[in-house]
């Protein structure tokens, strides 16, 4: 390092000339004959010290450096040597000695602060640096160099709040930097500030109506926010020449249904530019999107071919192949995906697949080690929670702790909202239902007839869909809605603010740990009331939820310990059924025209563990004749099939003992009930949806009594169904009941040709004493409330 300081003393000067030249070892010689008098011993001495330093010759160096500062103990570019010295050796307390007594120098050249300034963020002292470029900032105030500094250094260390701040005065610095403007608004939407990026981006673009990348980041944003119609505007105005805008405008078509749209655009982006990587995956994810699968492998393909390292192509495809039934492709998929670059959401999709084809010990693995990778990833913890439900060693405690853990993670990045309590109970209710499974899927079959029976002057239905663009079920849940409000792509600060200004005084989560939940939400607190119901039998974890409703049969007093919500009894069942709405009549019993009893399951193959396995080989070992008819569309794959085959085989059981069938449409499915005499619930995760489809089809089912919420589902729905001896209170007496019912065919068809009127009849389809059930159950849980109980 050369130091500039021109003398008349000729062993200097040659020292220098010597030095300038790159002829290190003359130049020491000479500096080393500088008297100690002369103008330039000090540079000399300096000089010394960092060929010294340089050479790794550390006593010599430091004692050089220390000369220098005894005679001139504020010379910067010293200090900064002796700082580099002492950290290069580990002296920490010297160290920070010297940094403390650089920060209150007061020299007052802003080029020295921020040379220092880099020497500390170099060594680790980011504080110290900070306060070395604010010191330069305060001494040149129009050198924009320090607040760039400090806001990328802050940036780094994830101090997004100050970096945004010494942005903001950047910004007000270089109002023609619009780069610098478009990271600002980054960092404010990662901060949660839509309002404040809203508000630059509008100014810039008033002051640059012309500028694609003002109006693109805007129309993202609003995107963002779920403001679609504006967001296509500023996307078309973009068009044709902005790729990113043509692209970000078809996933806006896809988000609402508009799909014929969204291939038009996306298919043309794709033939314009092929081989371009967002063209082809955008492409790609709608065409899974919509089930049209072989067009979204063929692109996934090509699109890894021309990019081989990018980890979400391997993934997608891997789902894609999921869907085709292809698992072993599938598998491979994620592997070569966690091979290239281990990532949560390979180990989750790998998992999912595991789960699926019912290999839980695989899936756990898969699921865990997510969560090891990314410990704070909402969506790893909901999948290792939800899958302990179907492993029959499950513990308690564990999956207790595990909630906990995510409700502690969604709480800390929460700002629960206050609310004052008012004078007397509103008129009425405003009821918030939360789910992405409004439409056909189980949750809206129980939902519809209870909806239709609420009574409006009591309650009034708000619906937060999470979910997709829905079907035919869906409209009909929308008509009974006060609101709809779509919030798939909104985030929790966003939604939460827009429950709160519906005034939503309960708020009742329909979905708990399944997919596409919005339980990081609740920690918000939007509501002054929250409840769990219906889409999930299980504590969430998130203590912000006041309730988790069920029956006497699902929640017992004893199991009270299992939530973090406080349990809430309906008085009757926690579950109703809408009737579907088929012309379909209940047969005779199968088993009087084929000679043998067909047992039915038509639950995922998940559910169906080793010993639930075992448990059905025995009953099939002792009714040689019966026969075991197994429905899921997961059946349709050979591979899965065969699986299947071989894990009964070695209990026994040939193939010839099973029915394997895959998927079927609705009426479909049920008319394959007509071929069951009897269906055999699994555990310790009993069907729900299945069972009571069963019953309406004249199936009865024995299940197996449980230990918590989920498993105490089947107990439930045959208490209220009236068939509470159906109940076995232990694997051996569900063995014994399922043969003991198995041999009376004559019972076993009476018990059919009624079961429907039955069940009908009974609470699982009673929709206004459900709905009376649960306005009451609100307004209880208002009064309780409101006098601060």
């Amino acid at each position: 390092m050369t130091v500039q300081n021109p003398s008349s003393v000729p062993a200097f000067t040659q020292a220098m000339h010597h030095l300038q030249q790159g002829q290190t070892a003359q130049a020491m010689v000479l500096f080393q004959d500088v008297p100690a008098g002369d103008p330039g011993f000090v540079t000399a001495q300096l000089n010394l010290g960092i060929h010294a330093h340089y050479q790794q010759q550390w006593q010599e160096a430091e004692q050089y450096y220390k000369g220098v500062l005894a005679l001139a103990p504020q010379h910067p570019q010293c200090q900064q040597q002796l700082f580099i010295l002492y950290k290069t050796l580990q002296r920490e307390q010297p160290a920070q000695q010297l940094m403390q007594h650089l920060l209150a120098a007061t020299h007052g050249d802003p080029l020295l602060w921020q040379q220092w300034a880099e020497t500390l963020a170099h060594y680790g002292e980011v504080n110290g640096a900070l306060s070395c470029w604010a010191h330069a900032y305060r001494l040149q105030p129009d050198n924009p160099q320090p607040l760039r500094a400090m806001a990328q250094r802050l940036e780094q260390q994830g101090r997004i709040q100050e970096a945004t701040e010494q942005l903001q005065q950047l910004a007000q610095m270089l109002p023609e930097d619009l780069d610098l403007l478009l990271h600002l608004v980054g960092l404010l939407k990662q901060i949660g500030k839509h309002t404040a990026a809203e508000a630059y981006l509008r100014q810039r673009l008033v002051e640059h109506p012309q500028s694609q990348p003002l109006r693109f980041a805007l129309a993202n944003l609003l995107m963002d926010q779920g403001n679609l119609a504006e967001a296509e505007t500023l996307f078309r105005q973009n068009l044709p020449d902005h790729l990113l805008s043509q692209l970000n405008l078809g996933v806006i078509y896809g988000r609402q249904g508009r799909y014929t749209e969204a291939l038009h655009l996306f298919r043309h982006a794709n033939a314009v530019t092929p081989n371009h990587l967002f063209t082809g995956y955008n492409l790609a994810v709608l065409c899974l999107q919509i089930g049209q699968l072989d067009e979204a492998q063929a692109l996934l393909e090509q699109a890894i071919a021309h990019h081989p390292q990018q980890v979400a192509l391997r993934n997608t495809l891997g789902q894609v192949y999921a869907r085709q039934l292809k698992f072993t492709q599938a598998i491979q998929c994620f592997h070569a995906a966690l091979q290239q670059q281990p990532q949560c959401e390979s180990y989750l999709q790998l998992g999912t697949l595991y789960r699926n084809s019912a290999q839980l010990a695989e899936a756990k693995q898969c699921n865990d080690q997510a969560v090891l990778l990314d410990p704070e990833n909402l969506e790893a913890r909901t999948h290792q929670l939800f899958l302990a439900h179907y492993l029959p060693d499950a513990h308690q405690a564990q999956m207790l702790a595990q909630a906990r853990a995510f409700g502690q993670l969604v709480a800390g990045r929460a700002k629960p909202f206050a609310h004052a309590v008012p004078a007397s109970p509103p008129k009425p209710l405003r009821v918030g239902l939360v789910s992405p499974d409004l439409r056909g899927h189980p949750v809206g079959y129980f939902l519809e007839s209870i909806v239709h029976a609420m009574d409006g002057q009591r309650i009034m239905l708000c619906a937060y869909n999470s979910g997709p663009p829905g079907d035919a079920l869906t409209q009909r849940l929308q008509s009974r809605m006060a609101h709809w409000r779509d919030i798939e792509f909104m985030s929790d600060a966003q939604v939460a603010q827009l429950i709160r200004q519906d005034g939503i005084d309960i708020l009742v989560d329909l979905a708990g740990h399944t997919a596409k939940n919005r339980l990081a939400l609740f920690a918000w607190k939007p509501a002054p009331i929250q409840v769990t119901w219906l889409g999930y039998s299980a504590t969430t974890g998130v203590s912000q939820i006041d309730y988790i409703m069920g029956d006497p049969y699902t929640l017992r007093a004893h199991e009270a310990a299992h939530y973090v919500e406080k349990m809430w009894q309906l008085p009757h069942s926690h579950l109703c059924f809408t009737p579907p709405d088929l012309e379909l009549e209940v047969n005779a019993l199968p088993a009087l025209q084929q000679g043998f009893v067909t047992f039915g399951c038509f639950n995922k193959l998940t559910k169906i563990n080793d010993e639930v396995l075992s448990c059905w080989a025995e009953i099939l070992q002792r009714l040689p004749s019966s026969r075991l008819y197994l429905k899921q569309g997961i059946y349709a794959n050979a591979e899965v099939a065969q699986q299947l085959y071989a894990r009964f085989q070695a209990l026994g059981i040939g193939a010839e003992r099973l029915i394997l069938e895959g998927g079927s449409d609705r009426e479909g499915y049920f008319r394959c009930y007509h071929r069951v005499d009897m269906a055999l619930d699994p555990f310790p995760f009993p069907g729900g949806t299945t069972s009571v489809e069963g019953l309406w089809m004249g199936v009865p089912l024995v299940t197996l009594q449980g230990n918590r919420f989920m498993a105490h589902q089947g107990e439930s729905i045959l208490q209220h169904a009236g068939l509470a001896h159906w109940i076995a209170q232990d694997r051996h007496a569900y063995v014994e009941k399922v043969i003991a019912f198995a041999k009376d065919l004559p019972a076993l068809a009476q018990l059919r040709h009624g079961l429907r009127q039955q069940v009908l009849a009974s609470p699982l389809f009673d929709a206004p004493l459900m709905a009376t059930d649960l306005m009451q159950a609100w307004e209880q849980m208002w009064q309780i409330y409101q006098n601060g109980r």
